[in-house]
């Protein structure tokens, strides 16, 4: 399956606001319209889908600018300019007439999509005239000319049929409306393209009929020509050289004699050609989730060169990456890494590549994994702070590092199962892709950190090199070394037809839950997913019909009990609408994490995922000695028996005990149950495996918790498999989506607004605790440390 991802380039559309400032300054105007190359209704899908059939720029993904220069006949000189992008268009056309007064014609253009593949679109288009006395009372139509058009087209893959209705509102310049019809067949092959269109014009007898022909022999360069049943005739010439494109049409009259010539010059994103020389893309490790999906499947990319370095996320998501790069492989594409620093997580993921370079001063890191636990209970005491937990599983550790001074038994045995499976998966994947038994990656991991040199002598690399000679091995492939972005920003136009696609849903469920909406903290990077967000961003799914699947992305140790139940309840809902919902685990989902995935059709995380925890604890800060040391005093005066019960200046008394354990009691309880009732086990099975007890991945698989071992690939093909979308093109859709005033205010380095947008969301959170004070959390996030 191909998933494509197109990045549109900011100086694409500078360059094309550039263009339009300096024809709009220093060429005329025009008369009637420019003299465009003849297009069928039923084809037209780029910038001159503007004036052709404005529904044509409905289905247009990416940025179409076409400069237009009549350079022969007597329109000689006339200039033309549409932009089209995001589903609307702009038309800037410009005119001298033969007396030289100039004119400038506007257009405007929008299209939707109504349904399936059905698009609608409209244009309006006027005339801006600076005229003397004399030439108003001669061009007055001019002056007053305003047009409203209207147009349909529907798609196949091989099929497609337009209409349009010009000059809707009859203006006095052109006289009636005028109605074209077009269909086009592509027999087999979106190399060839056959056409019919029939023009009616109101008020003039007969039907004017035009058949057309593309060919696209080879992928840069297009022919076209048309035959009018008057008998004129018209020919055009196209040559697509990535990001641009040239082109010449000549109209010719019924007695062959050259009518007009006009130049075009074309700039697109996507470009409309593949690269002449084999693609090496150069991408780093953090680029891999969403580069090889797309690049595995284009022939001309041959191989990638992974930039390693130090780990930059989890384990799991390191072996999701590691999995990607294996299927590139598998698919007769060369992999090799190369690196300065490599970290344990980062030769993991190396390890499966044909190739692995060093820098000749560069140093291997393999030294296995490690778990940094940090205890507060000797300081807290120091402090005069004192905490009151209460918690239901005796796994359920998150309150340790408040309630002692060192582990427990039972977080020490959970920890070091988790450590001991984790090392063991990275110690496999090393031996399978180095070709090694077990025992000798463990002996060398124990040896470690490695200079380049050490490295070289224990094979653990194949080369050492410098970057200059990396750029000179991929030259002698035979091949272009292509940053990572740049192979997006030219990737090959599809020359098929766009049709309307079913959609799969990826929401992405990341960060610490709290109530209220989603933030990232600038400065520490700490990400908070807020149930509004989320709950809004199910809701939008379960309301748009042309989604068919869901698969949810979670990234979360948990958080409080209520945003957790809130985005869980939105799921209910989505569930009852019978849309499929998979859940796709990224480096950690457990207690909140695991809450909100219990509902979901199949489970699937990566062998190291972090999951389970399934437990509950509430629990407060008595902070009444630290103000006695201090020298704060409070008094609390009260009316209600327990009004002082969030007050951290009151003793924890047995009725504040009763209270948060039967708070703790029944919130497990009910987690119990969704588990039970989502993975088809009985409440006792559950209670068995839960107690806030954590796995991974390959531990929930055993159990039952999980259903499947892989990455966000898999879950994409569950979904489809589940929706019935195995052989359709599926159009992916990322939620939830920031607006792009929200993405540019979060790109401002201003200080003043980090500040502020900070201490607006700490007072949200410091709102919340004093509020609710339940947690469903995990108290692991393993990452490699090096």
């Amino acid at each position: 399956m191909i998933y494509k991802v197109h990045k549109p380039k900011i100086y694409i559309l500078i360059l094309s606001f550039a263009m339009m400032i300096l024809l709009a300054s220093t060429v005329g105007a025009v008369k009637k319209m420019t003299q465009l190359p003849s297009n069928s209704v039923a084809t037209s899908d780029g910038a001159l889908a503007t004036f052709f059939n404005p529904a044509g720029v409905a289905p247009l993904s990416g940025i179409d600018l076409c400069y237009l220069r009549t350079y022969d006949g007597d329109s000689r000189g006339d200039d033309a300019l549409f932009l089209a992008t995001a589903k609307s268009g702009l038309g800037l056309e410009f005119i001298e007439t033969g007396n030289g007064v100039s004119f400038k014609r506007y257009t405007v253009t929008n299209g939707t999509r109504l349904l399936g593949s059905l698009y609608l679109g409209t244009s309006y288009s006027w005339i801006n005239a600076n005229l003397t006395d004399y030439d108003r009372s001669n061009y007055q139509n001019y002056d007053n000319f305003s047009s409203w058009s209207l147009g349909l087209m529907f798609r196949r893959s091989n099929l497609s049929i337009g209409t349009v209705a010009r000059d809707l509102n009859r203006p006095a310049l052109v006289g009636g409306r005028t109605y074209d019809f077009g269909i086009a067949i592509r027999p087999n092959t979106s190399r060839i393209t056959f056409s019919l269109d029939l023009r009616k014009v109101e008020d003039a007898g007969g039907i004017g009929i035009r058949y057309g022909l593309d060919i696209r022999p080879i992928d840069f360069l297009t022919f076209r020509t048309g035959y009018w049943n008057d008998k004129s005739f018209d020919i055009r010439f196209g040559v697509n050289l990535g990001y641009m494109g040239l082109g010449a049409f000549r109209a010719f009259s019924p007695n062959k004699k050259l009518k007009t010539g006009v130049g075009e010059f074309r700039i697109s994103q996507p470009s409309r050609t593949r690269p002449r020389r084999k693609i090496f893309l150069d991408i780093e490790m953090s680029e891999i989730d969403y580069s090889l999906q797309t690049a595995k499947d284009d022939q001309s990319v041959v191989g990638v060169l992974v930039r390693i370095g130090g780990s930059d996320v989890g384990v799991a998501q390191m072996q999701e990456r590691r999995n990607l790069l294996k299927q590139f492989g598998d698919a007769g594409k060369e992999v090799i890494c190369y690196g300065k620093i490599c970290s344990t997580g980062a030769y993991m993921l190396a390890s499966v590549s044909s190739q692995i370079f060093l820098h000749p001063l560069g140093t291997v890191d393999l030294i296995g994994v490690r778990s940094e636990l940090t205890f507060l209970k000797t300081l807290m005491d120091q402090l005069g702070v004192h905490s009151d937990f209460e918690r239901i599983g005796e796994y359920k550790s998150a309150t340790e590092k408040f309630t002692r001074s060192e582990m427990s038994e039972v977080y020490r045995e959970q920890t070091n199962s988790l450590i001991d499976d984790i090392y063991d998966q990275i110690i496999r994947m090393i031996a399978e892709g180095r070709n090694w038994t077990p025992k000798q990656v463990e002996d060398l991991i124990n040896q470690g950190p490695f200079t380049a040199k050490q490295a070289l002598e224990n094979n653990l690399v194949d080369q050492l090199i410098y970057e200059d000679e990396i750029e000179e091995l991929i030259d002698s492939k035979k091949s272009d070394l292509v940053k990572g972005d740049r192979y997006f920003g030219q990737a090959y136009h599809d020359y098929n037809w766009k049709v309307s696609a079913s959609k799969i849903a990826i929401i992405y469920a990341v960060g610490d839950m709290i109530t209220g909406k989603s933030f990232a903290n600038p400065f520490t990077g700490g990400v908070f997913m807020g149930s509004d967000t989320i709950a809004e961003a199910i809701r939008s799914v379960r309301e748009d019909n042309s989604i068919k699947a869901v698969v949810l992305r979670i990234d979360s140790g948990g958080g409080f009990v209520l945003a957790a139940d809130e985005i869980w309840r939105e799921l209910q809902l989505l569930k009852q609408d019978g849309k499929p919902l998979i859940v796709s685990m990224g480096d950690i989902a457990a207690s909140g994490g695991y809450y909100i995935a219990t509902l979901a059709d199949q489970i699937i995380a990566e062998p190291s995922t972090i999951t389970g925890s399934i437990g509950v604890f509430t629990g407060r800060l008595n902070l009444k000695r630290l103000y006695e040391k201090i020298g704060i005093n409070k008094e609390i005066i009260k009316r209600g028996k327990n009004a002082d019960f969030y007050s951290d200046y009151s003793d924890y008394s047995e009725t504040h005990q009763q209270v948060m354990r039967a708070s703790v009691e029944e919130i497990y309880d009910s987690f119990v149950a969704k588990v039970a009732n989502g993975r088809g086990m009985t409440k006792e099975e559950v209670d068995q495996v839960a107690r806030g007890r954590v796995w991974t991945g390959r531990q929930a698989h055993e159990i039952g918790l999980v259903d499947q071992l892989g990455g966000l690939d898999l879950a994409l093909s569950v979904a489809r498999k589940e929706a019935g979308l195995v052989s359709q093109q599926v159009e992916l859709v990322s939620l939830p989506q920031a607006t792009w005033l929200y993405s540019l205010l979060n790109n401002i380095v201003a200080f003043d607004l980090g500040i502020s947008d900070i201490n607006s969301r700490r007072r949200q959170i410091s709102q919340q605790l004093s509020q609710d004070r339940v947690f469903l959390m995990t108290s692991y996030n393993l990452h490699i440390l090096d």
